[in-house]
C-alpha cells in the first residue's frame, strides 16, 4: 500500500519514473542493514515458534510460580534489547 501511495504521489507531483526508481533504490540502499536485521529477527521468531522453543519457554516460566513476574519481565526486556523496539 505504501509503495502504491508513493508512486501515485510521485506522479501527482510531476516526478518522472526514472527519478522515482532512483529514489527507491537510494532508499533501499540506505535501509539495507535495517531490512536484513528485521528479516533475521523474523526468521529467528519463526524458527523458535516452529521448533517448540516458545512453548517450552512458556511452560518453564509458568512453572516458576511466584517468580513468574521476574522471569516474564526479564524475557520482555531481552526481546526489547534484541529487536531494538520498545513498542
Amino acid at each position: 500500500g505504501m509503495l502504491i501511495a508513493a508512486i501515485i504521489s510521485g506522479v501527482l507531483m510531476g516526478v518522472g519514473p526514472v527519478r522515482l526508481l532512483d529514489e527507491y533504490g537510494r532508499t533501499i540502499r540506505l535501509c539495507a542493514i535495517s531490512l536484513i536485521t528485521i528479516s533475521a529477527m523474523l526468521a529467528i521468531g519463526t524458527l523458535t515458534r516452529l521448533s517448540g522453543v516458545d512453548a517450552t519457554l512458556g511452560l518453564a516460566f509458568a512453572a516458576t510460580g511466584v517468580l513468574y513476574p521476574f522471569f516474564g519481565t526479564l524475557l520482555g526486556w531481552l526481546g526489547v534489547a534484541l529487536t531494538g523496539s520498545d513498542t
